[in-house]
């Protein structure tokens, strides 16, 4: 029996729509944005570049939010600005496929090529979240959400099996060089696809509130409106320390895994893809709690259980051992994105100029990224410099990287304070 997320025709279309761009936006995060740091190490990029490439892109895409929702208020329109934001992230992967040929600008030149991939959606990050918010209704938010993410998870699992298959191939040839291009291509063309389905999507309030006349005061909301609401101020807060403490270790495991403990691109593969399984199985689970007992409780389980999952990196290295600490990290993080962005559209509901409170939350955000930006770096070369050698590190040693972890664990505990039952 075919499933009705809406009683209107029109809105049900959009959401179905919705939910196939969806998809084929995951098989590009899948086979591109997957193994970007993959593809850092094969252009020889240092693991405090590494560290930069993976907190500078969405700081600057941050802003891009900012600007999206000022720029919607004057034009007067969402959609046309959302999938011209999934177009710029097609230019990007172009330019990823043809950055070896530049010579030796080659790290300055993926970073920008990362930014720009970020900034694309980034700019369609809020209006795509007041319009979903307009379009799903509240009864069957957690079914649809649920949904959609659960099927966007087997395209992002089938194309991260698929491209790791391909690298691991192509490196036996060795050419590893082609196969990213070969995966980014595929990649490029799921994105040109999911911004046809966006294309789709009917906005339901096309005609906003005298848009000539728009202005910053009505775009973004003031200091007094913010901290007047004490509950969105908190949970923005605690979003944005979440994202900088998890910036702190993340983005080296795969540095970790591929020079430390030398794995293939296969053996790479396999341990992303156990997350990734996971959250495929769990997710329809968490979204039916969600309907239950609300977002607040699961964010609380799943906010406290998080800083754990770095200290147990450093606890073993086994491959059995790290397959189940990801299956582990993919119960906890499926519960968490879900639920927090549930809460996010619980947060912004109302009318237009209401909805616009959500630059706010990424405005605050700004300042945990910026920290993360400003801090990342030195923490990741206070840590490789302190080893005891000669002054210089060995980016394979896993002690190293054992403190990263460390480090992880620590902020995100203290994340997790931010958050208590106000929300």
């Amino acid at each position: 029996m075919k499933t009705t997320f809406a009683k209107d025709p029109v809105v049900d279309r959009s959401l179905r729509a919705s939910i196939k761009d969806g998809v084929f936006f995951s098989t590009m995060v899948g086979t591109s944005e997957s193994y970007f740091g993959a593809y850092a190490v094969l252009l020889k990029a240092s693991a405090p570049q590494v560290g930069l490439l993976a907190s500078l892109p969405p700081l600057l895409a941050a802003f891009g939010q900012i600007i999206s929702v000022w720029a919607s208020h004057r034009l007067g329109f969402r959609n046309p600005i959302i999938v011209g934001g999934a177009l710029i992230q097609v230019l990007a992967l172009v330019l990823l496929i043809v950055l070896p040929d530049v010579g030796h600008t080659t790290f300055p030149l993926l970073l920008a090529a990362v930014v720009l991939y970020f900034v694309g959606p980034n700019i369609g990050a809020p209006l795509w979240a007041g319009l979903m918010g307009q379009l799903v209704p509240e009864s069957s938010r957690g079914r649809f959400f649920a949904r959609r993410t659960r099927l966007s998870t087997i395209a992002s699992f089938s194309g991260l099996i698929i491209a790791g298959a391909l690298l691991q191939w192509f490196d036996q040839l060795d050419l590893a060089r082609y196969g990213f291009a070969c995966v980014f291509a595929i990649g490029l063309t799921a994105r040109l696809i999911s911004a046809y389905y966006l294309s789709q999507v009917q906005d339901p309030q096309k005609q906003l509130p005298n848009p000539a006349a728009a202005t910053s005061a009505a775009a973004f909301p003031s200091i007094k409106q913010i901290a007047a609401d004490a509950a969105y101020l908190r949970f923005t807060a605690f979003f944005a320390m979440m994202q900088f403490s998890v910036a702190i270790s993340g983005p080296f495991v795969v540095v970790y895994l591929l020079t430390t403990l030398q794995y293939s691109y296969l053996a790479l593969t396999l341990n992303t893809a156990a997350s990734v399984l996971v959250q495929f199985i769990v997710l329809s689970r968490w979204g039916r709690l969600s309907d239950l007992f609300g977002n607040r409780i699961i964010l609380r389980v799943t906010g406290f259980s998080i800083p754990f999952v770095p200290l147990l990196w450093t606890l073993n290295d086994h491959f059995i051992y790290l397959i189940g600490l990801q299956m582990l990290s993919g119960l906890i993080w499926s519960g968490f994105s879900l639920s927090a962005n549930n809460a996010l559209f619980d947060l912004t509901t109302g009318s237009w100029p209401h909805r616009a409170r959500r630059p706010a939350q990424f405005t605050v955000e700004l300042r945990g990224l910026f920290r993360c930006c400003a801090r990342q770096p030195h923490l990741t070369k206070l840590v490789f410099d302190s080893t005891p050698s000669n002054g210089s590190y060995d980016p394979a040693n896993p002690h190293l990287y054992r403190r990263l972890f460390s480090l992880g664990n620590a902020s995100t505990r203290d994340s997790r304070r931010l958050f208590t039952s106000n929300y």
